[in-house]
């Protein structure tokens, strides 16, 4: 059995132990605890900046962001506002400010349609593809028509001997034009062929090789009909425009009426036709005296000469 410890002994061990509480050894783990918090405060401090300044760079990003695509939508909130008025234009006449309004009297002289008889209303009725496809094919041929006559202008008021050489005459009369006035040479001039007797010229049709030479052939007319000094000289002006169908021939016709009664209604040349259009001129003329039809080299027998 192990002798018991003596007072002597015990005193001697709890000095050692106040020894050991008192050192600055023993103090150590609580200072290092100390510091590792502060450590740890600060990385967390660092880490939550850190954070805090890619959570702002991303902000600015998509306010960047948002900023183009708001740029985006408005560019083509105008764009679509540009397509409808484009496509408002082209679904409406185009009358120029200020001109009256078309009256009720201008009819227009539309092509007749024969009334489709009792069966073929009840076959209709039956079968929808039956006027479908008569729908389409009207379609289809109102676009060939107007293909055919993409490369063909009309000159009018051409003076005319209303004898058999007229188309010869024609042709090297419209020729010679051309090429004095640097415009595109036609393939092929004819008149129209005359449907009754009238003392107004048959309508002559000048056909090129593509549809451009004839827009070029239309927009230097005027300028080098006005100053060729061989020009034939009518009882009306001679113009030019594109060969049409027969609908806008009825709307021509039906725009020029109107745009006469304004302009002598005005006594002044205000209105002009341009295509389907009526346009205002900036400085209205005055209207043209009656001239006794003439001609510098404007009879066949001259310009066949």
């Amino acid at each position: 059995m192990a002798p018991l410890p003596t007072d002597s002994d015990l005193i001697a061990t709890d000095e050692i132990d106040d020894q050991e509480r008192s050192s600055p050894v023993s103090k150590r783990p609580r200072a290092t605890r100390a510091s590792k918090r502060k450590i740890v405060a600060v990385q967390a401090s660092q880490s939550m900046a850190a954070r805090v300044k890619v959570l702002e760079t991303m902000l600015q990003n998509m306010q960047l962001t948002s900023t183009e695509q708001q740029k985006t939508m408005n560019e083509q909130s105008a764009r679509i506002s540009e397509l409808e008025n484009i496509i408002l234009k082209l679904k409406t006449p185009s009358i120029c400010e200020g001109f009256p309004p078309i009256s009720s009297n201008a009819t227009l002289n539309r092509r007749t349609v024969a009334n489709p008889c009792a069966l073929y209303s009840e076959i209709a009725k039956k079968n929808p593809k039956v006027a479908a496809v008569s729908r389409r094919l009207a379609l289809a041929t109102d676009l060939m028509t107007i293909n055919h006559k993409s490369n063909t202008a009309v000159i009018e008021n051409l003076v005319d001997s209303k004898e058999g050489s007229q188309g010869s005459c024609d042709k090297l009369f419209i020729t010679k034009f051309c090429s004095d006035s640097s415009l595109p040479i036609p393939t092929e001039v004819f008149r129209v062929p005359r449907k009754n007797e009238s003392s107004n010229p048959c309508p002559t049709k000048v056909r090129f090789s593509s549809q451009s030479d004839r827009d070029a052939f239309l927009r230097g007319f005027i300028t080098s009909w006005s100053g060729y000094t061989h020009r034939q000289i009518g009882a009306r002006p001679v113009r030019a425009r594109r060969d049409m169908t027969r609908e806008e021939l009825d709307v021509l016709y039906a725009i020029r009426k109107e745009v006469y009664e304004a302009n002598s209604k005005a006594g002044m040349i205000k209105y002009a036709v341009h295509d389907l259009n009526i346009v205002q001129l900036k400085s209205p003329r005055a209207l043209p005296t009656a001239s006794p039809p003439s001609s510098a080299l404007g009879n066949s027998s001259k310009s066949c000469a």
